[in-house]
């Protein structure tokens, strides 16, 4: 597996942190002006995204290793 596919993956995933960041400063900074209920579901949300995120990425870097690895077992054999 080339080194490429490494760095888009982390590439990726800082990107959906930094949105996952962003949208928790949103619901902090505008939580006086919304309704209990919007900012519930605004704090649900955030937890089912960083949920999914964390998911995601381990099944992707799993996904990666076991490419890794096949590749290196088929060069030794």
């Amino acid at each position: 597996m080339s080194k490429w596919s490494y760095r888009l993956q982390q590439v990726v995933i800082v990107i959906l942190h930094l949105l996952l960041l962003y949208w928790i400063f949103y619901a902090l900074r505008e939580t006086g002006h919304m309704k209990s209920e919007y900012v519930f579901y605004h704090f649900v949300g955030i937890g089912v995204f960083g949920t999914a995120l964390i998911k995601g990425c381990a099944e992707w870097g799993k996904w990666l290793y076991r490419l890794d690895k096949a590749e290196q077992e088929k060069r030794n054999d």
